[in-house]
């Protein structure tokens, strides 16, 4: 397959970089029925008093090599990728919305909402489900 490059067509990156190469990513879920008017408020309180305090560090283990005998583990840190907790935007209708703040050096950020951020949202709140969307936050 051929890339074309196009004179004068800017490269579009994301997430867009704001002049310190911090990011804002905004993550829509779809919402199985309609969002609760308590839900949102009850999501934000799990992200900051149980999810941050208890699953903020994420141990990773690798297996690798022939026939998968090889294990290597990562240790990742929240802080390390993110500036602030999650934070819930809104949960109207069929749809909830939060935000991650990245910092500079973020090299993992997709890694953490994938593999931990969102299978532990889906287990603690069952009726949030398939991503809808994630886009850079409106200024």
């Amino acid at each position: 397959m051929t890339k074309t490059n196009f004179p004068n067509t800017p490269k579009m990156k994301f997430p867009r970089r704001g002049d310190d190469g911090s990011f804002c990513v905004e993550i829509c879920l779809k919402v199985s029925g309609d969002c609760r008017e308590e839900m949102g408020p009850q999501i934000q309180h799990w992200l900051d008093e149980d999810w941050m305090k208890h699953r903020s560090t994420w141990k990773r283990v690798w297996k690798t090599g022939p026939n998968l005998t090889r294990t290597d583990e990562q240790i990742h840190h929240y802080d390390d990728e993110f500036m602030k907790p999650p934070k819930v935007i809104s949960c109207e209708g069929s749809e909830l919305r939060f935000r991650l703040l990245g910092r500079r050096s973020a090299k993992f950020w997709r890694d953490w909402l994938v593999s931990r951020l969102l299978p532990d949202l889906r287990a603690q709140f069952p009726e949030v489900g398939e991503r809808l969307h994630i886009e850079d936050c409106e200024e």
